[in-house]
């Protein structure tokens, strides 16, 4: 059943489209950054600052549409197939078939894991981005900052990397 939801997810352009949308916006700041850079003149960024939830650039506007509205994006992704389900009348076809219970459970497993592994992705697409763009970068918006009573600050400056991970590994 898993493989059937994941095949019309597959076959579905309107969702290959938003997968890809939402693949690809955050990278959009690393463009913004880019332009920033060649056409103003500022800094290269650091790659650990440069990470989209790092918030280097001014305004936070890709974030902003991204995060803000992503319960949205997910709510049209996930809910299309269990609309399309139940306007077909499949639902009762599966329920049928493999009980209520099995049927739920699925639904609730592929509505879970399935944006998990797109944020995972687009964040991992943005990390890898920001360190090949941005390598050997110096600027740090936290540069000469000290709070030595602040132990998760302090670890965040000295290990940029693992906080990131772990950042978007929680998000």
């Amino acid at each position: 059943m898993i493989s059937s939801h994941l095949r019309r997810i597959y076959k579905n352009n309107y969702f290959k489209s938003l997968i890809l949308f939402l693949l690809f916006l955050p990278s959009i700041e690393i463009i913004m950054e880019m332009y920033h850079i060649k056409i103003i003149g500022g800094e290269v960024p650091n790659p650990n600052h440069a990470f989209f939830l790092a918030a280097l650039t001014q305004g936070h506007i890709i974030q902003s549409i991204y995060l803000w509205f992503l319960p949205l994006y997910f709510l049209l992704f996930v809910s299309g197939d269990t609309v399309q389900d139940y306007k077909t009348g499949y639902n009762n076809i599966l329920i049928s078939k493999v009980g209520k219970h099995k049927y739920f459970r699925e639904k609730i497993f592929v509505s879970f894991w399935v944006p998990f592994l797109i944020m995972f992705f687009s964040l991992i697409i943005n990390l890898i981005l920001c360190y090949v763009l941005f390598n050997g970068g110096t600027y740090s918006p936290s540069q000469g900052l000290e709070m030595p009573e602040n132990i998760l600050f302090t670890a965040s400056i000295k290990h940029p990397l693992l906080t990131n991970l772990v950042f978007f590994i929680g998000y």
